[in-house]
């Protein structure tokens, strides 16, 4: 590789040189034309620019760079678009450089845990929710996204000081024969009755309840609890147990393949 520029009296290593501290037009366009003259001097080594051309090249770097302090009547830059003085920027497209509108700048924010959110047509910023919160997707709101309380059936989550989470499951306090449903999911089923009650595990043709739903079942009442079936739904137990032998014994319902479902816990 040679060891000068294609300016005679400035080695490719002293950039700086061609920087005055007050970095006119006339330097930057110098720096960026001596960059773009050693990074063609590369590509020409590795095969990858047989010619040594550095035009395309410096017309890149000058453009990723924002053109900072080039003059508007620099000659590699296309006239000013008519009646437009600011917040447009030179860019490379297509192999020249075009003049193109400015990025949206984002909203700015002072309260923590402000979103900046695109509504479709603008950036905005969505409001931090209250405690407890949790956001949704929500097509009717102008943002597409709303704060709301979290839905019946799932798992509160909070942070610990070491950043790890811990999850709360609710409970759901049944007194009467339950069959398992969606607003279950990540809950406990508080059976709470001094009679026999029975808890059903639909059919997932009738209540299409995802793999790896899990739901627990506490004995709160004095009552015996069973986990029962619907016809064409098969449990796994240890030895094919189904009932909650003891008050204040609880059991754990995993589905684990479709109409299957894994049981253990408190059995008797």
């Amino acid at each position: 590789m040679a060891s000068s520029s294609t300016y005679p009296t400035t080695n490719d290593g002293d950039l700086r040189a061609l920087v005055p501290s007050d970095t006119t037009p006339s330097g930057f366009k110098d720096f960026t034309e001596l960059l773009a003259d050693a990074v063609a001097k590369i590509e020409t080594e590795l095969g990858l620019n047989p010619s040594g051309s550095y035009s395309t090249v410096a017309l890149a770097i000058a453009a990723a760079l924002d053109f900072a302090g080039v003059a508007t009547d620099d000659p590699r830059l296309p006239p000013t678009p008519v009646g437009v003085t600011t917040g447009y920027i030179a860019k490379v497209s297509s192999g020249a450089i075009v003049w193109g509108a400015a990025p949206a700048a984002l909203p700015s924010a002072t309260t923590k845990g402000t979103i900046a959110v695109y509504n479709g047509t603008a950036w905005t910023v969505l409001t931090p929710g209250s405690d407890g919160k949790v956001l949704k997707a929500l097509a009717s709101e102008s943002t597409g996204l709303k704060w709301d309380t979290a839905s019946a059936g799932a798992a509160q989550l909070s942070d610990l000081s070491d950043g790890a989470s811990v999850v709360y499951l609710s409970p759901d306090v049944v007194t009467a024969d339950t069959t398992i449903g969606t607003a279950n999911l990540n809950r406990v089923l508080e059976v709470s009755s001094g009679s026999a009650k029975t808890i059903t595990v639909p059919l997932n043709a009738t209540t299409a309840l995802p793999v790896g739903f899990v739901t627990e079942v506490y004995r709160a009442g004095a009552g015996t609890v069973t986990i029962a079936p619907e016809s064409g739904v098969t449990i796994h137990s240890p030895g094919g147990l189904l009932d909650i032998g003891d008050q204040y014994g609880s059991v754990v319902l995993r589905k684990s393949a479709t109409d299957v479902w894994a049981l253990a816990g408190s059995l008797a």
